[in-house]
């Protein structure tokens, strides 16, 4: 369910799916991402069905249409103050997609952290070149990342995994 929440989040989050659908390749681990996109569909649906057209205007278009911003934290201001050329919208897709090629070619995507580690590579991509990307952008894919982290847990054959703690004796 929280997956769920999480992909109903944010307009962009749309871009990790494919990862997603890699990642949860059994048919148990299926179930968990169709009980995530059933809980995003549940948030999203109702409000595309009280009106599509402002929806569509107002989720997907407005995205398109926002302006260049010069205080954005991504390096597409940077670049703007240095050369005065401002970076297409479209880069930013185009590196997200150049992201989730690589990932998936490395085959990174084949756990569910897996998905959600390329998942924040792909989100960061995205922002890191996008004419608006703002600390709550990045803070999207810090929660990627903390997800990852969450559902990676200890490696098997990790010496540090295999062996709990040892107390160390008292000075």
């Amino acid at each position: 369910m929280a997956l769920g929440l999480f992909l109903a989040t944010k307009q962009y989050a749309a871009l990790i799916l494919p990862l997603l659908l890699a990642g949860f390749p059994s048919l148990r681990r299926r179930a968990v991402l169709g009980l995530a996109l059933l809980v995003g569909a549940a948030i999203t649906v109702p409000f595309f069905l009280w009106d599509p057209r402002p929806f569509v205007e107002d989720v997907l278009l407005f995205q398109v249409k926002q302006p260049f911003r010069d205080d954005a934290l991504s390096l597409a201001p940077l670049l703007a103050r240095a050369t005065g050329l401002r970076v297409p919208g479209a880069l930013s897709f185009v590196a997200a997609l150049t992201a989730m090629a690589v990932c998936l070619w490395r085959r990174a995507a084949t756990t569910p952290a897996g998905a959600l580690a390329s998942a924040a590579v792909v989100l960061l991509a995205f922002f890191v070149v996008a004419k608006q990307a703002f600390c709550n952008y990045y803070a999207f894919a810090d929660a990627t990342v903390l997800l990852a982290a969450a559902l990676a847990g200890p490696r098997s054959g990790d010496p540090a995994s295999a062996h709990p703690p040892t107390a160390r004796p008292q000075d």
